[in-house]
């Protein structure tokens, strides 16, 4: 199997490469940053209330699943499948971006 990743908002939501998530039946969806440098500048604007705000980070390439729309900036897939962890910024900028 592949590895696994939890979501930072909300601190459950398992993310599995090669596996869809959410599963068809969830009714829930995915938000997706349309490249790794928006990915990279949105650390500075995540809400701190999210339940796992100080975890380490990782940002994932991932397939966008059945419909989607614009929202918030980002692109809300109903679902994605995980392809792989993209290099970023050196861990130390995301981890001082969000202390």
């Amino acid at each position: 199997s592949g590895a696994e990743y939890v979501s930072v908002f909300d601190g459950q939501t398992s993310y599995i490469l090669g596996q869809r998530c959410p599963d068809k039946d969830s009714g829930g969806g995915c938000f997706v940053h349309v490249s790794l440098e928006d990915a990279e500048r949105s650390v500075e604007s995540f809400p701190r209330s999210s339940c796992a705000y100080g975890w380490p980070r990782a940002i994932l390439a991932v397939r966008g699943e059945g419909s989607w729309r614009l929202r918030h900036g980002k692109v809300l897939f109903e679902a994605v499948t995980p392809l792989g962890e993209l290099s970023c910024c050196p861990d130390e900028v995301l981890r001082t971006s969000w202390r």
